[in-house]
């Protein structure tokens, strides 16, 4: 089948995940960046008030009931000649079912929001009218909802890149405004601003790209109930794991909001700033693929097989090292970038147990989309419920027996049991062996492991038993990790499968 102007040609998969990479990396360097600059200026009380406000509207944009995601992988479909219906026919149904979807999110959030900034706790920190401005703040961010499936629809038509583009923009707009509020205004409310512009600066650009290129054209025949039933089908189910795992990025500052002192929601928000960029890196790595994985589904299930493979050991793999390298110089890391005057050993435990969490969890990542793409969202919704039962209950326990690090705990801890059910389901409704992913995946990644940790063992050993002067150097250690990690890689080339970089890369989005 031809494409028509509403099946633009995509982008290859190299240069979604450059820009997806591009993106991430903008997005962690200002978080790195920033919230050392906000706490000396702001304070750590007051920014993590804001915090657990914005924590909230950004759970509650999630609300669309996976929308989203259904005109991504419709809109994919389509251009494989897959769907009746167009890109823009999707895109429509979208921006109505979400405008409605506002309708009923910003009376929820006002009133959860109110009930926070008005509670004894916040007004000992914060005065009743910056209370009123970040209510208004938090209540902006949330317009994102209505412009969110252009978003989508640009990534449907294969041009993810443009879409990281747009979010890179949002993360420079951040930057600038913040280092105004802090330099020149000195008040949260104006860094609550900024944040709530830089969020909607990427869907507004999105809106604008989509609209002048005309890669999806919207024509009213009256309301499309049976496309959005017809979306709605396939997304709630997907919506279902997308929200549980929203509120699991989210629990953690909740919970440091209701267990611990506002400053303490900043300190942890510190540590999970490192978590979320990761995981975010993680998450723009694969997402690129959604819409390939959904083609391939239409032409062929094996070759969709072994793209899943092929990207779920590029995710383990990198995920695997970079955490390990974090976890290991987190001390020093914390040190560097927050100073001395901070809590550097309880960020940094916090640090250590999250990353070692995401380690765990990436092992399910790829899976995910995966599933969707190949037309069974939802599948993993079980598993993913109960860790999101267990980790409120844990941090909420933990964190008030034993702090920061015990949030954190709450969020990790029950990985260690769910996991393993992830993998199974995904083998059976994939259909992919454990025994095939155990090769391909999980026994080239222990190798690097295994050559990292030596080789982190031996400079550690090293520095305490010859060097003792210059104390236990976490970024000296880091480094000995990362690079036992590469000589095993060079090494074995036979037992590392890096031809899976090759096959992502020549993937059409």
């Amino acid at each position: 089948m031809g494409r028509s102007a509403d099946q633009p040609r995509g982008h290859k998969g190299l240069a979604g995940v450059l820009s997806s990479a591009g993106a991430g990396v903008a997005g962690l360097l200002a978080g790195i960046l920033l919230l050392p600059i906000i706490i000396a200026t702001v304070s750590a009380e007051h920014y993590g008030v804001w915090l657990v406000v914005s924590a909230v509207a950004q759970y509650l944009n999630y609300s669309d009931l996976g929308v989203g995601t259904a005109i991504v992988h419709f809109g994919s479909r389509a251009r494989a000649g897959g769907e009746q219906r167009s890109l823009g026919d999707f895109l429509q149904a979208g921006l109505i079912w979400n405008a409605l979807a506002l309708v009923v999110v910003v009376p929820v959030f006002t009133v959860i929001a109110t009930l926070y900034l008005w509670s004894a706790k916040v007004q000992a920190v914060l005065s009743p009218q910056d209370s009123v401005w970040l209510l208004v703040a938090g209540t902006a961010m949330l317009v994102a909802l209505l412009f969110k499936p252009f978003g989508s629809a640009l990534n449907g038509a294969g041009l993810l890149p443009v879409e990281r583009r747009n979010q890179t923009v949002g993360v420079l707009v951040r930057v600038l405004l913040t280092l105004i509020a802090c330099f020149v205004f000195r008040d949260i409310v104006f860094v609550a601003v900024a944040e709530a512009v830089a969020v909607l600066v990427p869907v507004l650009l999105s809106w604008y790209i989509v609209s002048r290129r005309r890669l999806a054209r919207m024509r009213w025949a009256g309301f499309p109930r049976a496309t959005l039933r017809y979306m709605l089908s396939y997304s709630t189910r997907a919506f279902a794991v997308n929200a549980v795992g929203a509120l699991l990025l989210q629990a953690g500052t909740i919970a440091a909001g209701v267990t611990l002192r506002p400053q303490d929601v900043t300190y942890y928000n510190a540590a999970f700033r490192v978590y979320t960029s990761v995981r975010q890196l993680i998450g723009w790595a694969n997402d690129p693929f959604r819409p390939a994985l959904s083609r391939l589904n239409v032409i062929s299930r094996d070759e969709a097989r072994t793209a899943l493979l092929a990207i779920s050991f590029v995710t383990l793999s990198v995920s695997a090292i970079g955490c390990a390298v974090l976890m290991i110089a987190s001390r020093d890391l914390v040190r560097l970038w927050l100073g001395s005057s901070v809590p550097v050993q309880a960020i940094a435990w916090t640090m250590v147990v999250l990353l070692a969490g995401l380690l765990v969890n990436a092992v399910h990542l790829p899976l995910i989309p995966a599933a969707d793409a190949a037309g069974f969202p939802g599948v993993f919704f079980v598993p993913q419920l109960v860790w999101m039962v267990l980790t409120v209950i844990g941090s909420l326990l933990f964190g008030h027996f034993l702090g920061l690090p015990g949030v954190a705990l709450g969020l990790t801890l029950p990985l260690l049991l769910i996991e393993p059910f992830y993998l199974i389901r995904a083998s059976r409704v994939l259909a992919f062996s454990l025994r095939t992913w155990t090769r391909s995946v999980a026994l080239p990644v222990v190798l690097l492991m295994l050559g990292g940790s030596a080789a982190a063992a031996s400079v550690s050993l090293m520095l305490a038993n010859w060097f003792a002067e210059l104390g236990a150097s976490g970024f000296l250690v880091a480094a000995a990790f990362l690079l036992g990690s590469g000589i095993v890689a060079v090494s074995m080339k036979k037992r590392v499968p890096w031809r899976s970089f090759v096959t992502m890369g020549r993937l059409e989005l």
